[in-house]
């Protein structure tokens, strides 16, 4: 009724009609036969008859979110509408809400196979959440109405008119904070007393638009490459802000004393961020 009833086609809705009253079981011998009308109802009673049995309800929305989510990191989830048979089925929209993600649509469609894909990207560690709702469908239960009147319910005939229903799903999955890695090259790497030195560096695994705090700590002087430790004061030490993955220079440093120096980069992290600190002496710092 829902799916075929609705139709100003005459064959459908002839067929419709003798489907309906084939489980009504109210009509005499021979009267709900789709062969005595013509090929064309005949099949379409075989098509509606055929889709009924596997795809009627009670339904329900199987929500899926992968494991093994990262902040940043694109992933793709899965929406199902499932018939009473356990069947996937086709063609049904379906309207989404999602909190700790990104990119997901309002609203998707089961294809052939019954399975409507969802791309997303996590943006908060704490977990993602979608909440998935069908739009119209058909009603576990159509509309029957029975004659009141006394000569119609003497006659005892019942119309049947479709109905429609609603169902959800939340699925919810936990994500593990976004990984920053860090590189980095001081440069130039010899400097006169003074000069203007900096260090250029590399980012990568930042999601676009999300800020970050990057520390530039330089450790020194050293009189040989052998004694480089940063677990002292630093001699200098800025702060700089990045907002996507790629390559920057930090702040520019003037050392006042002669010597060896290293550069050790840091991020202190947040709840979506793991911290970050860079080892200390490596030689292109």
């Amino acid at each position: 009724l829902w799916n075929y009833g609705r139709s100003s086609n005459p064959n459908q809705q002839a067929a419709v009609m003798l489907y309906v009253h084939s489980l009504m079981g109210d009509g005499a011998p021979g009267e709900v036969d789709p062969s005595a009308i013509g090929p064309s109802v005949e099949a379409l009673f075989a098509k509606i008859s055929r889709e009924s049995t596997r795809l009627h309800g009670p339904y329900r929305i199987d929500a899926a979110i992968p494991g093994g989510l990262k902040v940043g990191a694109p992933a793709t989830g899965t929406v199902r509408i499932i018939a009473a048979s356990g069947a996937p089925v086709p063609g049904v929209v379906v309207e989404l809400d999602a909190t700790g993600a990104s990119g997901v649509p309002a609203r998707v469609r089961t294809d052939a196979k019954g399975v409507a894909t969802v791309r997303f990207t996590p943006t908060a560690a704490d977990g993602v959440t979608i909440e998935a709702r069908s739009e119209s469908i058909a009603s576990t239960l159509p509309r029957v109405f029975t004659p009141t009147t006394t000569a119609a319910a003497r006659n005892g005939q019942r119309l049947a008119a479709a109905a429609s229903q609603r169902v959800s799903a939340t699925a919810t999955q936990v994500s593990s904070k976004a990984t920053i890695s860090i590189s980095t090259t001081a440069f130039p790497a010899k400097v006169l007393v003074g000069q203007a030195n900096r260090d250029r560096v590399r980012v990568s695994g930042l999601p676009d638009g999300r800020k970050t705090t990057i520390t530039a700590k330089i450790f020194g002087p050293f009189r040989s490459k052998a004694e480089i430790r940063c677990d002292a004061t630093p001699a200098s030490e800025a702060t700089f802000t990045v907002s996507k993955s790629g390559t920057v220079g930090s702040p520019v440093a003037r050392l006042a004393r002669p010597g060896w120096y290293t550069y050790q980069l840091v991020i202190a992290g947040d709840a979506n961020f793991a911290p970050v600190t860079t080892p200390c002496a490596v030689p292109a710092e």
